[in-house]
C-alpha cells in the first residue's frame, strides 16, 4: 500500500531518483478507481494537478506498464523525469525543459521540483 502526501498549497512538487508525474485528470479517466486507488497502490506527492511517484529502482518501469495497460498516453498523460541525473550535474537554479507543454520545472537547491501549468492543452506536446 502506498503512503500519498496532498500538498494542497504547493504548485511544484519535488521529483527524486526515478520520478514519474501523471495528470490527476488522466489517472481520474483511465485509472480503475481514480485518483484514490492510485495513490493507496504507490507511494506519491500530489496536488490538485499532478502526481508524481519517485522510486530507487526500476518499480517505475512496471508503473508505466500498468498505466499504458489502461490507455495512459506517454507525453500526454505523464512523463518520466530522472531527478537523479539533475542532482549529478546540477548546481545552483536553472530551468527545465521537458517533453510536454504542460509539465515545467526547475532545479534548485539540490532538488528538482515539477509543477502543471494551468491551463495547458491536454495533448499538447512537443515533438
Amino acid at each position: 500500500m502506498g503512503d500519498s502526501v496532498f500538498v494542497p498549497l504547493q504548485n511544484h512538487l519535488r521529483c527524486v531518483f526515478n520520478s514519474i508525474v501523471i495528470r490527476n485528470t488522466a489517472i481520474s479517466e483511465k485509472y480503475p478507481g481514480g485518483v484514490v486507488k492510485f495513490t493507496n497502490k504507490y507511494p506519491t506527492r500530489r496536488n490538485h494537478l499532478i502526481t508524481v511517484g519517485s522510486f530507487m529502482g526500476l518499480e517505475v518501469v512496471g508503473i508505466v506498464h500498468e498505466l499504458k495497460g489502461y490507455g495512459f498516453i506517454p507525453k500526454e498523460d505523464f512523463l518520466l523525469v530522472d531527478a537523479g541525473l539533475y542532482q549529478m550535474v546540477g548546481q545552483g537554479y536553472f530551468p527545465l525543459e521537458f517533453e510536454s507543454i504542460w509539465l515545467e520545472g526547475h532545479y534548485e537547491n539540490g532538488g528538482v521540483y515539477v509543477r502543471h501549468i494551468e491551463g495547458a492543452p491536454k495533448t499538447a506536446t512537443i515533438n
